[in-house]
């Protein structure tokens, strides 16, 4: 018969399993660090998402804005006076600018027209019942350049279209 020591009762004592404090330190100290990695790549991201939603409504609106002037001037009677009726604008401030163009898509001597618009039902030029002819020429022009611009700072859109005259 084989004989096995037996352990004494002070070293079943003594020989316990788990985490020393610095262990569990390290482990603390490796969670926040990762957490602030995660949580400003977190923020960074969803401020970079509001700084593009703002451009994209910037852009939206303006390329709104030149639409319906397009619109309006399919109308020959708008087109001849420069006019829009009725349009409707997102609640920002918008800078229009037209400028009379020749069949070769150049500018037209004193021809250029700026006006601020206010987002409201104003008209970036004049309403239709209140504009005649432009005296400055006498005759329509073939084609009109039109500028629109809103925004400020990074928000900023300009968009420009060339628009020919109806037929």
């Amino acid at each position: 018969m084989i004989h096995m020591p037996s352990k004494s009762k002070t070293e079943t004592c003594n020989s316990t399993s788990g985490f020393t404090i610095i262990e569990i330190l390290v482990a603390i100290a490796l969670l926040a660090i990762l957490s602030l990695a995660i949580s400003s790549t977190l923020i960074g991201s969803l401020s970079l998402n509001g700084q593009n939603q703002r451009r994209l409504d910037s852009t939206t609106g303006t390329q709104q804005v030149i639409e319906n002037i397009r619109g309006a001037w399919l109308v020959k009677a708008n087109y001849d006076r420069a006019c829009v009726d009725n349009l409707t604008l997102p609640s920002t401030t918008y800078i229009t600018t037209y400028t009379d163009l020749d069949a070769r898509a150049m500018p037209l001597a004193g021809s250029t027209a700026t006006d601020i618009v206010r987002g409201s039902t104003a008209s970036p030029v004049a309403p239709c019942a209140a504009k005649a002819l432009r005296p400055s020429t006498g005759t329509v022009p073939v084609m009109r350049r039109v500028v629109v611009s809103s925004g400020t700072g990074d928000q900023a859109t300009t968009l420009s279209l060339d628009i020919l005259g109806p037929q």
